[in-house]
């Protein structure tokens, strides 16, 4: 079981549950034993690893970054700053990084093998149970949430995300509050807007979802021609509701700047009747967005770097049983 499941039982934070995990001593201990029973209900590991620290002497020679779906064409400036965290902490202890794309899995072992990675490090949605069998099961790290279970992850606070958005949007007065995403198959946005619904009603403002429907397929839209129709008819629902929000999240900027668009095509100026709160912080989809929203920043760069971190603890102990999944704390960004 993942996570998300420890902490929605035990009522905390992911970044909690990540707390009591390897740093418990950061935790009260009325908390920590709540998580720790959440912990055993749901049949997740209480093994904790000792203390981590890099050899002094690096033996690794090279890594792969692989993206499973099309996140690098189509959210390059997402995945991009996540790599280069990972590129500038290999550098600095000499190790060589391979980048590419992992959608067709059928060429993934040659490719793999030919540069000689040691281990893989994974961005994207699109896993599916026994992935790692692919690439011969060297160790690996998740930069993103996904669908396998038991393995090692370094994530965003997702939960912390849409505590952040409330409390951005309750400074700023507002009292009806909505959640706005049209790419309901990525499951970090579904935690995102939980967790916004969740501390909203807990504060006893109006708040309501307003979600695309599943695909039959379960894939992630990767195109702006198959996003755009989703937001424009998302925009309609929210205008034509008989309590009209004034504060909304939407969870990445990619979203954001669509649906810009999409409000002022009704004739709604955003920031004037709406005030909007986003996510990822990617300057190249709100640059050209006025007023330029608030944006939560969840640590790409720093994510990347531990990412790294973490899998050279992997390569260096396969054996080690206990799974290890750390969730970097959320900023929020204010133009």
């Amino acid at each position: 079981m993942s996570m998300t499941a420890v902490a929605k039982l035990a009522r905390v934070s992911q970044a909690t549950v990540s707390r009591v995990y390897n740093n418990p001593d950061k935790v009260s201990e009325k908390t920590r034993l709540r998580v720790e029973e959440a912990m055993r209900k749901v049949g997740y590991s209480l093994a904790r690893r000792q203390p981590k620290k890099l050899p002094s002497a690096v033996s690794v020679r090279s890594i792969a970054v692989l993206a499973l779906d099309d996140s690098l064409h189509q959210h390059g400036s997402f995945s991009m700053t996540m790599f280069l965290g990972i590129q500038d902490a290999a550098a600095k202890l000499g190790i060589s990084t391979f980048i590419g794309n992992a959608t067709d899995e059928s060429n993934l072992p040659g490719w793999i093998k030919k540069i000689g990675a040691e281990g893989v490090l994974l961005i994207g949605n699109n896993s599916r149970p026994g992935f790692g069998e692919s690439f011969g099961n060297l160790p690996s790290v998740w930069l993103t949430s996904h669908a396998e279970t038991g393995a090692d992850a370094v994530l965003p606070g997702n939960d912390a995300v849409g505590r952040l958005a409330v409390d951005y949007l309750c400074n700023l007065k507002c009292r009806n509050l909505a959640f706005v995403s049209a790419i309901p198959e990525n499951p970090s946005y579904r935690v995102r807007g939980d967790a916004f619904e969740r501390e909203a009603s807990a504060r006893g403002l109006n708040v309501r979802q307003f979600v695309s429907r599943l695909t039959v397929s379960g894939s992630i839209p990767q195109k702006i021609s198959e996003l755009e129709p989703r937001i424009d008819k998302l925009v309609n629902e929210l205008l034509e509701h008989s309590i009209l929000p004034d504060g909304i999240f939407v969870p990445s900027d990619f979203m954001t700047a669509l649906f810009y668009r999409s409000l002022n095509k009704e004739g709604v100026t955003p920031g004037d009747q709406i005030k909007i709160v986003s996510c990822d912080n990617k300057e190249p989809y709100l640059a050209g967005l006025l007023p330029r929203p608030a944006t939560i920043d969840i640590a790409g760069e720093s994510r990347g770097r531990r990412a790294l971190h973490e899998l050279l603890w992997r390569i260096e102990n396969p054996d080690d049983l206990a799974v290890t999944q750390l969730i970097l704390e959320p900023s929020l960004i204010v133009y």
